[in-house]
């Protein structure tokens, strides 16, 4: 929806009254950080109304802009199309991903699933995918496009604590996962030496990487209590970094340093740690030969491929935002806020990327149930206590099978 709104910036052009579409109210912190210094304000209306750039140097309109008139048909079409994508796909993501995440967390919770130590990080990356989703999409992006509501910002507490807590999670969920995929990986490639730690050794060094991960992920995020605020943008205010308090940081440190420790570090081990493990379940296989039905092969297998499927798709999911950060970075903010045109496809680019982003937090549980053996059981056991008739059945399936076997015998 377009509002209209001045920039603090601008303030010194007299009778320049700007139409512009909100910047999205749900880019993380990260996200803010590249944005905050890419949005110049141009002066945008409807069909056949004239539209004047506004330098971002002076503040003045800019004479070597041509006039433009109005949006084309595709600029509109890309507008519409991410305002959809938020109303109804990013709906669909979070109600289906609260009840997804819940069941993760109490399935993984069941004593027989605690037996394994991986199930630690599926347990807390359950935890905190439901606060992602919670926080960032169902307190913010979900109602900011729908209902036109934006709490944090009317309220400097809500501001800062939401930055300090969508940074937290954002990052604990991208090292949650590279935790699992480095402990697959050492279990797979060296089974022996794996095999030879005690099990409540090898759980007491993974609640370390956690409680490291967290405590670690909020002494670098706890900087945004102090640099995010309420910013005046015309017609109130809006949650943005106060450029002003450490403009360097700001403009060209800190967003190179959240690409790295969301995107690039984290592809990178995830990429190497799962070729590993394809290659050493390859080279298993060609050797086991007539033992590769073993049971506990065949579960480590099992496992591994479920794992393998989760840290893909946030590598798939995640690739969108990560290139979107990386481009708005590199181009000018006039390739991106020139005119309307521009705009639209900006605003579409975020809108995409962060329902991919939020898409990640709600695939899981199905990652699970399509390729974990183990889970789908505890699933089945779970639902059959509320619907007898499912245990009943899979009662008669089990005997109808070895009375097939004694037949044959």
């Amino acid at each position: 929806m377009a509002i209209n709104h001045t920039h603090p910036e601008h303030s010194v052009v007299e009778r320049t009254k700007l139409i512009t579409t909100r910047k999205p109210a749900h880019f993380l912190s990260d996200i803010t950080d590249c944005a905050s210094t890419h949005f110049a304000r141009t002066k945008m209306a409807d069909n056949n109304t004239e539209v004047n750039t506004l330098s971002t140097e002076t503040g003045a309109p800019d004479t070597n802009v041509r006039p433009y008139y109005g949006p084309s048909a595709g600029a509109k079409l890309l507008q519409d199309i991410g305002i959809n994508l938020q109303t109804y796909f990013g709906g669909i993501f979070l109600f289906v991903g609260i009840l997804g995440n819940i069941l993760c967390i109490i399935i993984f919770s069941r004593k027989s699933m605690r037996r394994l130590n991986v199930n630690i990080f599926l347990r807390v990356l359950a935890v905190v995918d439901l606060l992602f989703l919670i926080t960032g999409q169902g307190l913010v992006a979900w109602p900011d496009t729908v209902f036109n509501m934006r709490y944090i910002n009317h309220s400097r507490i809500a501001c800062k604590i939401y930055y300090l807590v969508i940074g937290i999670l954002r990052q604990a969920s991208a090292w949650l996962i590279v935790g699992f995929t480095i402990e697959r990986c050492i279990a797979i490639t060296y089974p022996l030496k794996f095999r030879s730690i005690p099990e409540p050794t090898i759980a007491k060094m993974i609640y370390s990487y956690i409680t490291i991960l967290l405590t670690a992920s909020t002494i670098y995020n706890i900087h945004g209590l102090v640099l995010f605020d309420l910013v005046p943008d015309g017609e109130g205010f809006e949650c943005d970094p106060v450029t002003e308090k450490s403009p360097t940081f700001i403009k060209y440190i800190r967003p190179w340093i959240s690409i790295g420790l969301v995107a690039v570090i984290p592809f990178t081990v995830i990429l190497i740690c799962n070729s590993m493990i394809i290659k050493q379940i390859k080279t298993s296989q060609s050797f086991r030969g007539a033992d590769k039905s073993n049971d506990d092969n065949e579960k480590m297998k099992s496992i591994a491929i479920m794992l393998m499927t989760v840290s893909f798709i946030f590598l798939i999911l995640n690739l969108p935002l990560s290139l979107a950060l990386f481009l708005t970075r590199v181009y000018p903010p006039s390739f991106w806020y020139g005119s309307f045109d521009a705009r639209a496809k900006s605003d579409f680019m975020w809108k995409f990327s962060l329902c991919t982003l939020y898409l990640n937090s709600s695939l899981n549980f199905f990652c699970y149930v399509i390729t974990g053996r183990a889970f789908r059981s505890e699933l089945r056991a779970m639902v059959s206590v509320v619907v007898p008739s499912l245990a009943e059945n899979k009662a008669d399936d089990r005997s109808s099978k070895i009375t097939e076997t004694s037949n044959v015998v």
